[in-house]
C-alpha cells in the first residue's frame, strides 16, 4: 500500500475555513509514494495602494495608521513649528504635518498579520545635510533589502524602495554635516512625508505546489505576498482536525517554500488564513499606547537641541 500525499487547496476566505477544492490532473507514482497534485488557475494578488500623509492624526496613530504599526515615529506640525527654519519645514511635501524618528533613534514600520510593500517616500534631514538614512526590509526575520540614502536639510529627496513584500522595515539615520545657522538644531533626525505603501490581499485562489526532492523529502511552495496563509495538515480528510505546521517557510519575492520529511500513513495538506493570537494583538496595542506617552520626553531631549 503506497503512502499517499495529497496537496489540497483551500479557498482562503477570511473568517471561514472555506471549502476544499482540488482538481486532480496528474497522478505520478514514484516508488512507494503516490503524489496527488492540485492544479488550480494562477492566483491574482490584488494590492491596495495608499499614499500616507500625517495630517489630522489621532493620539494613537502609531497603532494602525495605514493598516501598519509604527514604532519610535512621531508627527510634527512642520508648517507652524516654532523653531523653523528646519528640515521639518523644508521636508514638508503635503501641508502641514510630517513624521520623524523620535530622539533620532531607529524607527520601524511593521504589519503584525501579513506583509506590505513600501514603494517610495520623501526623506529629508531635520538638521543635517548629507544625512544617511538606512532602510532595511525584513520578511519573517530574513533580510530582504538594505539600502542607505543621502538626504539634505533644505529639500526633500524622493527615495524608492525595493518593492518586495516584507513585514518589518527599520529606518536608522546617522552621519551628515550640520546645516548650521539659521537652523538652530543639530540632531540626526530624518523627516518623512508622502509614503506610498501597498497591502497585498490574500488570494481567493492560491496554488499549493508539491514536489519530491532527490532525497525523498516533500517540497511545498505557495504564492502569498500577503503573508497570512499557513500550511496545515490532517490525517483524515473531512475531519475538523487540521493542525498548523510550525516550520518557518523560506519566503522570497512573495513565494513560500517549506521542506518536510515524508511521514508514514496518510497526510492531507491545505492552505488556511492565519491570524496572530488575540493576546499578542492586545499586547501590541498596550505597548504602542505606552510608547506614545513616552515620546514627548524623548522629543524634547533631541530635536529641540539648539546652538544658542
Amino acid at each position: 500500500m503506497p503512502v499517499i500525499i495529497a496537496a489540497i487547496m483551500n479557498v482562503a476566505k477570511k473568517g471561514s475555513a472555506g471549502d476544499l477544492v482540488h482538481a486532480v490532473r496528474r497522478i505520478a507514482r514514484i516508488g512507494r509514494v503516490l503524489v496527488v497534485a492540485s492544479l488550480l488557475s494562477r492566483p491574482v494578488f490584488a494590492q491596495t495602494a495608499k499614499l500616507l500623509t500625517f495630517e489630522n492624526m489621532a493620539a494613537n496613530w502609531t497603532n494602525g495608521h495605514g493598516g501598519l504599526q509604527w514604532t519610535n515615529f512621531s508627527q510634527l506640525d512642520a508648517a507652524n513649528y516654532s523653531n523653523n527654519p528646519s528640515g521639518y519645514y523644508y521636508g514638508m511635501v503635503s501641508a502641514t504635518h510630517v513624521a520623524l524618528n523620535a530622539c533620532a533613534h531607529p524607527a520601524q514600520i511593521a504589519r503584525t498579520n501579513g506583509f506590505f510593500i513600501l514603494t517610495s517616500a520623501y526623506l529629508t534631514g531635520a538638521w543635517r545635510d548629507q544625512l544617511r538614512v538606512r532602510v532595511q526590509g525584513f520578511a519573517r526575520g530574513t533580510l530582504i533589502y538594505d539600502s542607505t540614502n543621502l538626504v539634505n536639510a533644505t529639500r526633500p529627496s524622493l527615495v524608492h524602495f525595493n518593492n518586495s513584500p516584507v513585514n518589518l522595515v527599520i529606518f536608522s539615520s546617522f552621519g551628515g554635516v550640520n546645516h548650521g545657522l539659521p537652523f538652530p538644531g543639530f540632531g540626526t533626525n530624518f523627516v518623512m512625508d508622502n509614503l506610498k505603501v501597498s497591502l497585498p490581499f490574500t488570494p481567493t485562489n492560491a496554488l499549493l505546489g508539491l514536489t519530491l526532492t532527490a532525497t525523498n523529502a516533500m517540497l511545498f511552495s505557495w504564492l502569498d505576498p500577503s503573508g497570512v496563509l499557513r500550511l496545515y495538515e490532517n490525517p483524515v480528510l473531512g475531519a475538523n482536525t487540521w493542525v498548523a505546521i510550525t516550520n518557518v517557510p523560506d519566503f522570497r519575492n512573495g513565494t513560500n517554500r517549506m521542506l518536510l520529511p515524508i511521514q508514514s500513513g496518510t497526510r492531507f495538506y491545505r492552505l488556511q488564513p492565519w491570524r496572530r493570537p488575540a493576546w499578542q494583538r492586545v499586547g501590541w496595542a498596550k505597548r504602542s499606547n505606552g510608547f506614545a506617552a513616552s515620546l514627548i520626553q524623548c522629543m524634547s531631549a533631541e530635536h529641540f537641541s539648539f546652538h544658542r
